[in-house]
């Protein structure tokens, strides 16, 4: 009987990840879609914490266990999480090991396959997989624990032709990520009464354009060229950022340069409910995202989160993106990330209002194209590897 089918009757397993909501990014969110779509068989997660203490205790009854993964001064320090597994696997017999970043959970996988003849499953992303490449060294390890992968699942059809170009592997796959079902729930319930309060805390009135951006405030997400925008835009536009990231004191030290401490604003620990309000309240959503080195944009789930909520978008650079972002369908697709180009293309949007209508109603078409049927993470396999 092959792999596959002997995996699909099986009820038990782990995933292993450094990123799981809810403090995490786009990875966290993914592997948690994934995770809960899921209905037919056991999931059990453990999560890199820092601050956490390793405790096989909490397996039993939570879902999810947050652990610190490394040791501070041993090396290896992954050898830590390794020696926490062989406990947790005398407690909860997984027969599939899920890992979400190749280097250094990679090891793990590939010392525990060997050691207790465990199949293992890979997540890529553009990020880890180039920083994987990166040297003699991890291309080494990243051939080998590849080649002993069950499994490869790639966020892109872009990242699935790099990998087989790195490595002979017959079993990959791409799963497309798909956007945060909390906030979706609210996508067709009335929230009047919040949507007010934002609309007049933050005096909007019904000349203003509103722009959006959802994502970790670091320089690759392209915040910084939105604000740049905004000066150059007027008075009659709004624009949000929401998220927390390195690059915070940077962006507010723009606003402050620019003068628009009354057009934009920038917010963290948004929940679900008020995240989909702002979705809402919003005309457009912003993210030109820019390739730095191994660190691009792998696909962009929140640009199918702003889909769902008829935005059309304006994205920026990174491969995987061009699978997200359809240019001139579901939004504008920047052929290069700089400030008169972002501004054009805004401008374009809401100047011709034909054109935005076209955007927004095939928006929410495509974005109903991701969505997971019930096990879709098995049946894919089932369907497509076998």
């Amino acid at each position: 009987m092959k792999f596959l089918n002997i995996m699909v009757d099986l009820k038990k397993h782990l995933l292993l990840t450094l990123e799981y909501p809810p403090q995490s990014g786009g990875v966290g969110v993914y592997l948690k879609n994934l995770v809960d779509n899921n209905q037919s068989y056991e999931f059990k997660v453990i999560k890199h914490n820092e601050q956490n203490k390793c405790s096989v205790k909490n397996l039993t009854d939570d879902k999810v266990v947050e652990c610190n993964f490394f040791y501070k001064y041993c090396w290896p320090r992954w050898l830590k999480i390794y020696f926490f597994l062989k406990n947790i696997y005398k407690k909860y017999p997984f027969q599939v090991l899920h890992i979400s970043h190749i280097l250094p959970l990679g090891y793990v996988a590939y010392l525990f396959s060997k050691t207790f003849n465990i199949s293992y499953i890979i997540y890529l992303h553009g990020l880890d997989f180039n920083l994987m490449k990166s040297s003699k060294w991890k291309s080494y390890w990243g051939k080998k624990i590849l080649s002993n992968a069950k499994i490869i699942v790639t966020n892109s059809e872009y990242l699935k032709g790099q990998v087989r170009d790195f490595i002979n592997h017959k079993k990959i796959t791409t799963i497309y990520p798909i956007p945060n079902k909390k906030v979706l729930q609210y996508l067709d319930i009335e929230q009047n009464d919040l949507l007010l309060n934002l609309k007049e805390k933050y005096k909007i009135n019904q000349n203003h354009k509103v722009l959006l951006t959802v994502g970790r405030l670091i320089k690759r997400k392209g915040q910084h060229l939105v604000i740049e925008a905004m000066a150059r835009l007027g008075k009659d536009y709004k624009y949000f950022i929401i998220g927390s990231g390195s690059e915070k004191k940077y962006l507010a030290d723009l606003i402050k340069k620019y003068n628009l401490k009354k057009q934009v604003y920038i917010l963290d620990n948004i929940k679900d409910r008020e995240l989909a309000v702002f979705y809402k309240i919003s005309d457009l959503f912003v993210m030109p995202t820019l390739k730095l080195g191994n660190d691009v944009e792998g696909f962009g789930i929140v640009y199918l989160e702003a889909n769902a909520f008829a935005l059309p978008v304006i994205a920026g650079q990174g491969e995987g993106v061009k699978e997200a972002v359809k240019n001139d369908y579901n939004g504008i697709l920047l052929s290069e990330s700089n400030v008169t180009a972002l501004t054009r293309s805004i401008k374009r949007i809401f100047n011709d209002q034909a054109y935005y209508a076209k955007l927004s109603k095939q928006a929410v078409f495509h974005y109903q194209k991701y969505l997971y049927e019930t096990d879709y993470l098995f049946n894919k396999m089932d369907k497509d590897l076998l």
